[in-house]
């Protein structure tokens, strides 16, 4: 996160929970400040190097966003009913929205309960099928051509070997997540 002097002189630091970037920014929000992305910015992280590691800074980062939702989404729909300012629809969306790979996995579960169907019912659940299709190659290509633009390396692409690990692991952290949303502490995340 990156803001001008100007915000805090003006509002503050009040953002104290687990996730205090995605507080920090409903909390701006509703003070009438859009927050935006600098499609310019670098930024520099460390990252873990397993998804073990990774674990405590997942399901604090899906806690955290789940607190944030449950503690302001009243106040956002409420201020937007007044204002009718969309940025406040925006804001709740973006908080409330799943990860990508949570999409993922919900648009793989869709195909195969659909692919099912079709074998088993048939044509009367074609179009539900070829629905299913659509929505999750749109998804494969959209990701893969992030990867094209990007000019990733071949170990980027030998990575996505481990991508159904990678969404099943993905989905149970972030339902733990979720259900921990009242979990008030901050866990260190073990780096390299």
């Amino acid at each position: 996160m990156c803001f001008h002097n100007s915000i805090f002189k003006e509002h503050g630091w009040n953002a104290y929970s687990i996730a205090e970037n995605w507080e920090y920014y409903i909390q701006l929000a509703l003070a009438g400040k859009k927050v935006v992305s600098n499609e310019n910015a670098v930024i520099y992280s460390q990252v873990t190097n397993n998804l073990k590691s990774g674990v405590t800074q997942r399901q604090r980062w899906q806690s955290g966003r789940m607190d944030t939702v449950s503690r302001y989404w009243r106040d956002l729909l409420d201020k937007y009913q007044k204002t009718k300012e969309f940025y406040l629809v925006d804001a709740l969306i973006e908080v409330v929205r799943p990860s990508h790979a949570i999409l993922f996995f919900g648009s793989t579960a869709f195909f195969l309960i659909t692919a099912a169907l079709f074998v088993l019912a048939g044509v009367s659940y074609l179009s539900l099928f070829i629905l299913s299709i659509a929505i999750l190659l749109s998804q494969v290509l959209y990701f893969l051509y992030g990867l094209v633009l990007q000019k990733a390396p071949m170990k980027t692409w030998l990575s996505l070997l481990m991508v159904p690990y990678y969404l099943l692991w993905k989905f149970i952290i972030s339902v733990k997540g979720a259900w921990k949303k009242k979990e008030k502490e901050w866990v260190r995340t073990k780096r390299h």
